[in-house]
């Protein structure tokens, strides 16, 4: 068997969405031990990264999102796998929670964000929150 023919871990993506006072988008996911993350997704075969954000968004909270610039790849070693995140922004509408995965979705000042927040998602967000370049970096 060689390097190629391993199983792989799905790729993922994410996005931030800010509101009018830049506070950031939040889902909190109850199969996660009601964990705060970014709102987005696994990336299904066929699908680019950002057709899966926007439909993954919808999914999740219930409203047209438009994906306007990629902000991040973060690389998982141990599994393989690669977390697009971009900036975005919500077409029309204010955000609900439109899955039975989600258990609420609400925005949160930067400052202040919920402490059910995972050690890399809080990374994630602190590096692309404001960023005016994509970054990348292997995550552990």
């Amino acid at each position: 068997m060689g390097s190629f023919d391993r199983l792989r871990f799905p790729d993922a993506c994410s996005a931030i969405i800010k509101n009018e006072k830049e506070e950031i988008l939040l889902v909190k996911i109850k199969f996660k031990g009601g964990r705060w993350q970014l709102p987005g997704g696994l990336i299904e075969k066929g699908e680019s990264p950002w057709e899966a954000c926007e439909e993954r968004m919808l999914q999740e909270i219930g409203v047209k999102s438009k994906i306007n610039k990629l902000v991040g790849v973060f690389f998982r070693p141990e599994k393989d796998a690669n977390i697009f995140i971009f900036q975005g922004s919500l077409v029309n509408g204010a955000p609900f929670k439109n899955s039975e995965d989600i258990e609420e979705c609400q925005y949160f000042p930067i400052d202040a964000l919920p402490k059910e927040l995972a050690d890399h998602t809080l990374e994630r967000i602190k590096i692309c929150f404001n960023a005016n370049n994509t970054v990348f970096k292997k995550q552990s």
